[in-house]
């Protein structure tokens, strides 16, 4: 999405598009950007779509921003930290409008 709306993003002939996660995003202090991935069926060409996902333990691995790139960042750590077992519990119950990385963001 940008500005609310959603954009058409067209494929590279031969070429795989890996959309990083949450996690990626709270690692690298809002470097990489998660995307929310949606797609439209395509009558005129065949695709493949295949979701996987891989996270730690979720009960005693803490998510947070490395170190490096919020000693580098103007504005500091844009996430707090939180476990993966934190974030699957917001990721469940979020009933607002908000992601869960805006329910984390400082």
């Amino acid at each position: 999405m940008r500005h609310g709306e959603w954009i058409t993003v067209h494929p590279v002939p031969g070429s795989f598009t890996i959309l990083v996660g949450a996690f990626l995003e709270i690692a690298s202090n809002g470097r990489c950007k998660s995307a929310v991935h949606r797609t439209t069926v395509d009558d005129r060409a065949a695709r493949i779509s295949v979701g996987s996902g891989l996270s730690p333990p979720p009960e005693n691995v803490k998510i947070t921003p490395a170190p490096k790139l919020v000693e580098n960042a103007k504005s500091g750590a844009k996430f707090r930290s939180v476990t993966c077992q934190e974030f699957i519990q917001l990721f469940q119950s979020n009933s607002t409008d908000k992601s869960e990385l805006d329910l984390i963001r400082m």
